[in-house]
């Protein structure tokens, strides 16, 4: 008996949150962000590398490779030595993607 009360007060609660969260959307719906300062100054958002530069395919963050100031992320093992052979292609297809690498610090 008092399993079956357990699990009616905790399916209650769960619908409580569930309006809760749906009531809280709904004050926001039409809200819209402030712009990001990028944006406000009249500069292009920079978006951060997710594709490799050579096939295309999602990065991994454990892949990568550091060279002309930038790290390069890869999608593979096999990315790295071509990258590692010509990096400066590797950041122009980057850029090309409309991404941009990861800035090294000095």
């Amino acid at each position: 008996m008092n399993t079956r009360r357990l699990a009616i007060g905790m399916l209650a609660a769960a619908g409580l949150f569930a309006l809760g969260i749906a009531a809280g959307c709904s004050q926001n719906a039409g809200r819209k962000d402030p712009p990001s300062a990028a944006t406000a100054s009249g500069a292009p958002a920079v978006k951060a590398q997710t594709l490799c530069p050579n096939l295309g395919r999602p990065i991994k963050k454990y892949l990568y490779v550091d060279a002309e100031g930038y790290r390069i992320y890869v999608c593979c093992w096999g990315c790295l030595s071509k990258v590692q052979a010509d990096p400066k292609a590797a950041i122009a297809k980057i850029r090309a993607n409309g991404e941009e690498p990861e800035k090294l610090a000095p």
